[in-house]
C-alpha cells in the first residue's frame, strides 16, 4: 500500500474516530470526499501496482 493511500486510510480513521458521536454533516461530506479521492487514486495508479 502506498504512502498516500495510508494516510488517506488514516484521515478517515481519524475523522470517524474522534467525530463518532457527531452527526455533522460536514464531517461525512469530508469522509466521502476523502474516500472518493481514495477510489480515484487507486484507479489512477492501479498500472503502477498501487491497490487497496
Amino acid at each position: 500500500m502506498s504512502d498516500v493511500l495510508k494516510k488517506l486510510d488514516l484521515a478517515m480513521e481519524v475523522l470517524t474516530i474522534v467525530f463518532q458521536d457527531t452527526k455533522a454533516t460536514e464531517v461525512a461530506d469530508a469522509l466521502d470526499i476523502l474516500s472518493a479521492y481514495r477510489e480515484q487514486y487507486v484507479q489512477d495508479n492501479s498500472q503502477y501496482g498501487v491497490g487497496a
